[in-house]
């Protein structure tokens, strides 16, 4: 193994391992020889892995989450505890790989990731910004501060030589209770202090994060469902909730549960929302009214 790889890493439990295979299979689509990759998972026998995977697609690393857990860590909403294993990654990846690529399993990849694989990295960590008020929230500050940790590109050689996982560790025992959970625990870690990816690279599907990229020109890399939405669950206000259930139709045809649907007020409220003249001001939007919108979509499911 040649140094410069970056590795290419998930977190899967039991009930999200599936999702997994289908991210895995979905990136191989378009990039049959992309390896290197590792899905750490929690509470997934071996045999329960290898009837998703076989050694060709990917490698599993089984985490114990039991100190993490000790530390009084609490879900938040729809925010496992299995999501904080990314601290993890640091000592879980081998030594040979000076980077990693971490992707939640909500993720589907329209094109062939190689040229994120490549991004050049100047910080610790790289991500894309989180616009949805959460700076505000956390740190009082606009949101160019704050980013989403569902994707992050990760400078393995520096976390190992800084000891950034035990350092997040140490943040986690101090704040076991966190309004966006991992999301704000490595936000507070590295406040100005992580890289901006290009929003194609992870576009995140709620109106009120990536309005403003809602047009004819965008050419997204990657579809983030992000949030308590997913695919899986939820038709989805989007076309991409679409896309994503009849591509995982084609990989596991029958096994999707019946989605329910947005409800038709909630709907016609995001036609309102993700109207262009209306982008300017959602900067405005107070965070408060970010979240009961949000909150009203989910009750408005039937």
């Amino acid at each position: 193994m040649h140094r410069n790889e970056t590795a290419i890493c998930m977190i899967a439990d039991s009930n999200y391992i599936k999702y997994a295979a289908f991210l895995v299979q979905s990136l191989k689509k378009f990039d049959p020889l992309l390896s290197n990759i590792f899905i750490l998972t929690i509470g997934v026998t071996e045999k329960d892995f290898q009837a998703e995977f076989n050694l060709d697609l990917a490698k599993q690393i089984m985490v114990n989450m039991g100190e993490i857990e000790k530390m009084g860590v609490q879900p938040q909403g729809h925010v496992s505890i299995a999501t904080y294993a990314k601290i993890l990654i640091g000592d879980l990846i081998p030594n040979n790989f000076d980077r990693c690529l971490y992707l939640d399993v909500d993720i589907l990849p329209l094109r062939s990731i190689r040229t994120l694989l490549e991004f050049p990295l100047h910080q610790d960590i790289a991500a894309t910004q989180f616009a949805n008020g959460e700076s505000k929230r956390l740190f009082g500050t606009d949101d160019a501060t704050y980013f989403s940790a569902g994707l992050l590109l990760l400078d393995l050689d520096a976390w190992r030589t800084k000891n950034h996982g035990l350092a997040l560790e140490d943040l986690l025992r101090q704040n076991p209770v966190l309004f966006q959970g991992d999301n704000d625990l490595f936000n507070i870690l590295f406040r100005e202090k992580w890289q901006v990816l290009p929003p194609s690279m992870n576009y995140m599907v709620e109106p009120m994060l990536n309005g403003h990229l809602i047009e004819a020109s965008f050419n997204p890399m990657i579809i983030h469902f992000v949030g308590p939405r997913k695919p899986w669950t939820t038709k989805g206000r989007t076309s991409w909730h679409k896309i994503w259930r009849d591509q995982y139709e084609e990989f596991r045809p029958g096994q999707l549960s019946t989605a329910v649907s947005d409800g038709f007020f909630f709907r016609i409220f995001l036609r309102i929302v993700r109207h262009p003249a209306l982008n300017s001001l959602k900067k405005f939007v107070p965070y408060q009214v970010k979240e009961s919108f949000l909150k009203f979509g989910e009750k408005s499911q039937n």
